[in-house]
């Protein structure tokens, strides 16, 4: 019984992806799962079992050339016939297999965020951000790739050579706006008519010290492994995770934007002399995203605590004043102080802090969960 188990098991395990490929429905009810058997059923009979009598009878150089056999075999079926979702997804922009627009009810639609950027190379968009002002929406995201490094030279540790490792960590602000009147936002969400939006282009005028350095030097985390003489490195050469927002107050109409990252190497005292090193939370004013080259200025949140990380505050506003998420449960709020003279942001207000009940159990049963979030509020 147990081998009889074991062969149409086994032909059940071969066969659910093709046949949930083949099968017209999204939806598996009773009849996908008689015809997945009976795929399987003739699978074992037709192939399997035919198969293992025929290996069973050849010789081990005939054996070798069966996985390069099925590997041509695979490639020639591909090219034959190739998997169309796969092609409608590379033609229009999206990753393999997925839709580009799916609607769950007159509620809710899931859609591709069609935003491209230039000189992207190998980096990624992720984690985009986007800002309805008077005028226009604001959009930016960040563009994030990982490259790795192992070299002993001009590494030391404490006066000693070491070998350095370092994971590196490609990062940007991208940033661009489209004017609300082209922009088709009721099309887009009922029919999925994609609107057109300008490629995203670096924000190179993102600077440090009163604009006058590139927000690219960056502190570096570091880790020594004394048994093997490692110096572990994680270099991250620009900012982080952006949320862009509209204070109603801001008679321009100008943007903001808040930011994840390691402090610049210019920065307060420096770097930390052991390689304790934590991103932080900063904040850069009078965004113009038709001009990326535009100086402005990251200012240090120290709403926070600079000796642990400090990330997904959850900007808002609330009677004209920017408030921050500090913290989902227990529920944390903060409002950010500026300094009446230059209008920079100088710290943060004490904590408000309050429980909902129904976190704070999901808490008691899950102690090992951490709640958080991210996005704007």
């Amino acid at each position: 019984p147990l081998n009889f188990i074991e062969s149409y098991a086994y032909g059940i395990y071969v066969n659910q992806f093709i046949c949930w490929h083949l099968w017209r429905t999204k939806r598996a009810g009773v009849l996908f799962f008689i015809f997945l058997a009976g795929v399987s059923a003739a699978s074992v009979h037709l192939v399997q079992r035919p198969v293992e009598a025929l290996l069973r009878q050849s010789n081990k150089p005939v054996l070798m050339l069966v996985p390069l056999g099925v590997t041509i075999l695979l490639v020639v079926l591909n090219w034959l016939c190739p998997d169309s979702a796969a092609s409608s997804s590379a033609q229009a922009g999206l990753p393999t297999g997925l839709p580009g627009y799916t609607r769950f009810d007159e509620s809710m639609v899931d859609t591709h965020f069609p935003i491209h950027a230039d000189w992207l190379g190998q980096s990624v968009l992720i984690n985009p951000s986007i800002a309805f002002g008077p005028h226009e929406v604001v959009l930016v995201a960040r563009a994030h790739r990982r490259s790795h490094k192992q070299t002993q030279d001009d590494c030391y540790y404490t006066g000693k050579v070491a070998t350095c490792i370092n994971e590196i960590w490609h990062s940007d602000i991208v940033v661009t706006s489209v004017p609300f009147e082209v922009l088709d936002l009721h099309s887009w969400m009922k029919n999925g008519t994609r609107p057109h939006i300008p490629k995203l282009k670096r924000w190179s005028g993102l600077s440090s010290r009163g604009g006058l350095r590139a927000w690219t030097d960056l502190c570096v985390r570091e880790h020594y492994i004394s048994e093997n003489r490692t110096l572990m490195k994680l270099v991250v050469t620009g900012p982080e995770d952006p949320k862009v927002f509209q204070l109603a107050k801001d008679e321009k109409g100008g943007s903001d934007v808040v930011f994840v990252s390691y402090p610049p190497k210019d920065w307060r005292e420096g770097c930390p002399k052991d390689g304790r090193s934590w991103p932080q939370m900063y904040l850069a004013q009078g965004l113009v995203p038709s001009m990326p080259d535009k100086r402005a200025t990251g200012h240090w949140l120290n709403c926070g605590s600079a000796e642990r990380p400090e990330k997904n505050w959850i900007p808002f506003e609330w009677r004209g004043q920017l408030h921050f998420v500090y913290s989902v449960s227990p529920h944390a709020v903060m409002k950010v102080n500026y300094d009446n003279e230059t209008g920079v942001p100088v710290g943060c207000g004490d904590h408000v802090v309050s429980s909902h009940m129904p976190l704070v159990r999901l808490q008691m049963r899950h102690p090992d969960f951490v709640i958080s979030g991210s996005g704007q509020a």
